[in-house]
């Protein structure tokens, strides 16, 4: 596949019925909610609303972090629902690795476009499959080497023209490692078509550099 071709970071078919949503699409959930545009780099904050409901990802990916150590503890695209649950639910922590916007969706919002016992289960499915990405990452964090893991987060992140907007700093960070790791990861991604160059990877070919990815997470290939 061309970088022509690729999809956008997090891409996902707003038409088509989410995996854990109960036979909805992003599209439906989305014209419930209220959206927002999120830069890459910015926090994602850890103050929760008192209201319960659904934060999806629309666009983008976006990286939930130990709120100590900074260790990435789950990756989010479009679809993904980043967030949900009761109010006060336990705060959260992260950044956007690429631009990108979520959609909030109101727990009444549900209610009134689906029923109680629908939106229950929206938002019980909603925070069964937040919860299972962020085991699946720990898991992965101890059961694959740091160029699996790094391969398989530069995936996620591609742009359209093949472009990754991230440094080796950033990524050692991360995954918990030195620089030094992640520019030995780089050389080995060489053979998938994989360039570093100033803040940036340059990934040509997705499907070589899968190959080298752990299959971890419900976006495995």
């Amino acid at each position: 596949m061309t970088p022509e071709h690729q999809p956008a970071p997090g891409a996902a078919q707003t038409e088509s019925e989410l995996a854990w949503s109960n036979g909805l699409s992003l599209a439906a959930l989305v014209e419930q909610g209220v959206r927002r545009s999120a830069k890459r780099g910015q926090r994602i904050e850890a103050d929760r609303s008192t209201q319960p409901g659904v934060t999806v990802v629309v666009e983008g990916v976006a990286c939930l972090t130990h709120p100590s150590s900074g260790l990435c503890t789950g990756l989010f695209s479009a679809g993904d629902p980043m967030d949900a649950g009761a109010a006060r639910r336990p705060a959260i922590h992260g950044r956007w690795l690429t631009d990108g916007a979520v959609c909030d969706i109101p727990f009444d919002a549900l209610v009134e476009n689906l029923g109680l016992a629908a939106a229950l289960a929206v938002v019980d499915a909603a925070a069964a499959y937040r919860r299972e990405s962020v085991e699946w990452e720990m898991a992965c964090s101890i059961q694959h080497q740091a160029p699996q893991r790094i391969a398989r987060w530069v995936a996620r992140m591609v742009d359209a023209s093949g472009v990754v907007a991230i440094n080796q700093a950033e990524l050692a960070a991360l995954a918990g490692i030195q620089r030094t790791s992640v520019s030995a990861a780089m050389m080995r991604f060489r053979a998938a078509g994989v360039k570093v160059l100033r803040g940036r990877i340059i990934a040509s070919d997705i499907a070589a550099l899968q190959q080298t990815a752990c299959a971890c997470g419900p976006h495995a290939a």
